[in-house]
């Protein structure tokens, strides 16, 4: 287990882009999550800033790099000799580990890229890594949640961490949101996120999940892998409760560049 000092690299994006940076912080060797905010850093490149990749080390060695327009930076899970996640069984303990590690590197990160004149604006994080809000904030350094789900998907996690809907989430409660207009659709057995349909299997995930609307409101915007036309109820009623705004990598709102615009 070791926690080396964090870094970053360039691939053929000039330091000097007058563009403001921006980090974004999927969760670790997660496609599903990591995907989606490439796409979304690709936008964010079009429109001027500077994207800048940051994951653990042992996903840099592991996987190509993104390359234009992508910088990238290492931070820490504490296994980067190792093999991520799959050195430790137990997903608890690889999530307080990752969190152990990952605040001194992102808080290292954050201020060795401000010495180095070009300083984060925005850090685009995945709300399953609640820590990263608390590091970037603590830096001066704005925040933006990107929940890379479907909406409908964190809708009913947010319901659990509100407490409207209580564990395990059955089919019938899913029924009673859509009754309620709340999803355009009605779940059927197998459609309930099986995170908090079968807590027991996976608590740690299951935690990780809800847990993730928790403090929420402290950041500066939130954004979901959605668009209008997909999710329209489901969007609207997320909108009233949260500050929304949804970012498939086929529409960004102008509202949404204004306000990565404005924090450069």
């Amino acid at each position: 287990m070791s926690t080396p000092a964090a870094s970053a690299t360039t691939s053929n994006i000039e330091d000097n882009n007058n563009g403001g940076q921006v980090l974004l912080l999927p969760f670790p060797a997660a496609q599903g999550h990591t995907n989606p905010m490439l796409q979304f850093g690709r936008r964010l490149a079009y429109h001027g800033l500077r994207p800048t990749l940051v994951t653990t080390q042992y996903v840099l060695s592991t996987t190509p790099p993104p390359g234009d327009p992508f910088r990238v930076a290492a931070n820490s899970d504490g296994f980067d000799d190792a093999s991520g996640m799959a050195a430790l069984p137990d997903p608890g303990e690889y999530l307080r580990t990752l969190e152990a590690h990952g605040s001194p590197t992102l808080a290292e990160l954050l201020l060795s890229e401000a010495r180095a004149g070009r300083p984060a604006r925005v850090l685009v994080y995945d709300p399953h890594l609640p820590w990263a809000r608390r590091v970037a904030r603590a830096a001066g350094v704005a925040t933006v949640a990107f929940l890379s789900q479907p909406c409908a998907v964190d809708l009913i996690y947010g319901e659990v961490c509100a407490r409207r809907l209580a564990l395990p989430v059955t089919p019938t409660d899913a029924s009673g949101l859509y009754a309620r207009g709340v999803l355009g659709v009605e779940l059927g057995p197998d459609d309930v996120p099986p995170f908090v349909a079968a807590p027991e299997l996976t608590p740690a995930f299951c935690e990780q999940s809800v847990e993730q609307f928790a403090g929420l409101e402290d950041d500066d915007d939130i954004l979901v892998n959605s668009f209008t036309d997909l999710e329209p109820k489901v969007i609207k009623c997320a909108s009233v409760q949260l500050t929304l705004q949804h970012t498939s990598p086929f529409h960004i709102t102008s509202r949404l560049t204004q306000t990565f615009l404005n924090l450069t």
